[in-house]
């Protein structure tokens, strides 16, 4: 838009926005659903429903989809060459 795209705080800012990322949206995962399955029994009797329970599981496993898809878009955009425009 403003034509920084070529320049090197653009380069780094996007480098550090993708690891940046990584470290808090993909590598939080395992810890999250480990601290889910040592809790899983107290948040059962804590909903009381099998369909709560269904679907707090439902939506862990669509959030975190969306988080390694979003994370695999912007690894993309930051580490696949750039093609250039022949005519």
């Amino acid at each position: 838009m403003f034509g920084f795209k070529k320049s090197k705080f653009y380069f780094w800012n996007n480098r550090i926005a993708c690891w940046g990322f990584f470290l808090v949206r993909i590598v939080v995962i395992p810890i999250a659903w480990y601290h889910f399955y040592l809790h899983s029994t107290e948040f059962y009797m804590f909903t009381e429903n099998i369909y709560y329970y269904a679907a707090t599981i439902i939506m862990l496993i669509l959030s975190d989809w969306q988080n390694i898809n979003w994370f695999s878009r912007l690894y993309a955009s930051c580490y696949t060459p750039k093609r250039i425009k022949t005519n």
